[in-house]
């Protein structure tokens, strides 16, 4: 299968671009009736280039005006060759310069440079302008970018450019169509009778009209209902191909450029980016610390601020590792490249690599930036074990955005960690350091050990009160700890109660005296008791302790309530029971309990009650059947 290849066509306004863009693809770009009036592009341009057949590369040709630099970037985010145009008659301009810097930042792999309207110059100016566009590619990576002359409208030069492009095509080694889908989106349109239109380069994977995919940031579920790849009708599209996708589920005012087409949760929306930055040579004033910034990262363009943590001003020329804080979410992987500018006056300053499209807020400090240093130089299990650092439970697709690994390479790096001891893996793949797993288990038993001997009498901890996410440990995580604690046989879980093994309710010390005072009374008093409020008071022991008591009595079977102000004997019941059993058929009337049992109906009755809701019998009308004989 040929490759996908998107060439980018940049350079300052005026410089030729557009014209040599239909010159190679016969396709007129310029779209817009403002466009075609003042006759300078203000959108990005999108045609293809037939490279042979049934093999087409799509061509981007962006806008040169300072003013929509905006566009500029969104329309080179994602391109695998750009032809860089400086006009014959004029040479390099302001926006070659910037147009230039930007490409760079972008990490853009490939460049050819296009000398223009080399009919409107002679010879000696032609070399002069050749000499000082290779002064200003001197030290970069186009340095040796190969250079080409070409008329647009004689059609001088156009042939031998787009040879060179198609030698070029056949070189690219091409996209996993694999990964997760990833379209970040440049253009939206509507159709009549067919709704939303999306357009965009696919960066990852793979679009089908069975895809399931979602908008982000909105988080919204779309509906694929068509896909064109070159004003052609397709079943699918891939990485590196541009696409225009029918959209169903939204509407048009609620989609915008920069919004992302994905198919997985490998892709979350983000406000806190940890990143490797430089600035350009050409910045004019440093950007204070919190500095106002504008993000361009794929099509997105968002407002936000720059944080530093080893110092308080980024001076020219200066690289270090940062955060980018915005007010709008992005959505972004490990890896990728973006540009910062200043708001205003309107600047390019520099830009760099995404480390983390995860990051939490961080303290001022040099440990600091060698945690998020540690994301650019480190190994993929370092990159794994920073991760986890930072977010203490995290899920493969997690994992895999922030590290940019492969599946197959994440699970294998993944398994030997957790082979190491490093890592551990819980439910539903989750994944944790195993320090913070073994920090968090002692942390939880000591909370146990703490709890029973506050509250002693009690038959352990509300299993939920236990597990609440009260220290920053998610509760997927400590839903694991609890899981491994029961299974080593440390812990004991009795639905919604769970205690320490070893752990026995019982009195406390200073308090067993007058608590086994209590018991005793109610023991004496047999089937007719007296006022639990009335003991406990005379007693003087504390409310809550009182409440403990009664339900430790109650848990172990000591006692049972007889109403809401009664406790009756656990052993004397019993005894009740026999007696009653002994002296009935399968069923029995009231007068005959009170005869055997020598009751007055104030406690005869409760204690009939008691029986029927702990099922020892059931009423039927004026009778009692018991329910086990």
């Amino acid at each position: 299968m040929q490759p996908n290849v998107t060439i980018g066509v940049a350079g300052h306004i005026d410089h030729g671009k557009t014209a040599l863009t239909k010159a190679l693809t016969n396709i007129e770009t310029d779209r817009l009736v403002e466009e075609k009036r003042r006759k300078i592009s203000i959108e990005n341009g999108y045609a293809f280039l037939d490279l042979a057949e049934d093999w087409r590369a799509a061509v981007i040709d962006v806008p040169g005006h300072e003013r929509f630099i905006r566009q500029m970037i969104a329309g080179v985010a994602g391109i695998d060759l750009v032809l860089l145009v400086i006009a014959a008659d004029e040479g390099v301009m302001p926006q070659t310069r910037e147009h230039l810097d930007i490409l760079r930042i972008l990490g853009i792999p490939k460049a050819m440079i296009v000398i223009t309207k080399i009919g409107l110059v002679d010879r000696s100016f032609l070399a002069l302008v050749e000499e000082d566009v290779r002064q200003l590619l001197k030290g970069t990576e186009y340095e040796k970018a190969p250079f080409y002359k070409v008329d647009s409208l004689t059609g001088q030069g156009i042939e031998e450019l787009k040879k060179a492009i198609i030698d070029f095509a056949k070189t690219i080694k091409g996209r996993s169509y694999h990964d997760p889908l990833r379209l970040p989106i440049d253009d939206v349109f509507t159709i009549h009778g067919h709704g939303t239109v999306v357009r965009g380069t696919v960066f990852n994977g793979q679009l089908s009209l069975s895809t399931t995919v979602k908008l982000l940031p909105q988080n919204q579920p779309v509906r694929i209902k068509q896909i064109q790849v070159h004003h052609e009708q397709v079943d699918h599209a891939v990485a590196g191909q541009r696409a225009a996708v029918n959209i169903g589920g939204i509407d048009l005012n609620d989609v915008k450029r920069g919004n992302v087409l994905v198919s997985t949760d490998v892709y979350q929306p983000t406000k806190r980016i940890d990143v490797s930055l430089r600035a350009l040579e050409s910045m004019e004033k440093p950007l204070k610390q919190r500095g106002p910034i504008t993000l361009h990262i794929g099509t997105a363009t968002v407002r936000g601020k720059l944080i530093m943590y080893d110092r308080n001003r980024w001076e020219k020329g200066e690289a270090m590792y940062a955060q980018l804080e915005l007010e709008e979410a992005v959505v972004a992987a490990k890896g990728d490249r973006f540009v910062i500018r200043r708001p205003t006056p309107a600047e390019t300053l520099g830009g760099g690599i995404i480390l983390n499209p995860l990051a939490e807020k961080h303290r001022f400090g040099l440990k600091t930036v060698n945690e998020i240093e540690a994301l650019a130089k480190g190994t993929p299990a370092d990159w794994i074990e920073t991760a986890l650092s930072q977010t203490p439970l995290m899920t493969m697709s997690e994992l895999e955005r922030l590290t940019n690994l492969q599946p197959s390479e994440l699970e294998s790096v993944c398994n030997k960690l957790i082979d190491d001891g490093k890592v551990v893996m819980m439910k539903a793949r989750h994944f944790a350091l195993t320090s913070v797993f073994d920090s968090l288990i002692q942390s939880m038993l000591e909370e146990l050990g703490h709890f029973h001997r506050e509250y002693p009498l009690r038959s352990g901890m509300n299993r939920a009160e236990w597990l609440r996410e009260n220290d920053g440990h998610p509760r997927l995580l400590k839903e694991a700890a609890s899981d491994f604690l029961i299974e080593a046989g440390k812990l004991i879980a009795d639905r919604h109660i769970v205690r320490l093994a070893d752990f026995k309710p019982h009195f406390p010390p200073q308090w067993e005296k007058r608590l086994r005072s209590v018991a005793k009374q109610i023991h004496a008093q047999g089937l007719q008791p007296e006022s639990w409020r009335a003991m406990i008071a005379d007693a003087q022991i504390p409310e809550t302790l009182a409440n403990d008591f009664r339900r430790y009595l109650i848990d172990q079977g000591l006692a049972f309530s007889l109403d809401d102000d009664r406790l009756i004997d656990g052993d004397l019941l019993m005894r009740a029971i026999k007696q009653l059993k002994r002296n009935t058929g399968e069923a029995f009337t009231v007068q005959e309990a009170k005869d055997i049992l020598s009751l007055t109906r104030k406690n005869l009755i409760p204690l009939l009650e008691l029986l029927d809701r702990q099922q020892i019998t059931k009423r039927e009308d004026n009778l009692r059947r018991w329910q086990d004989k």
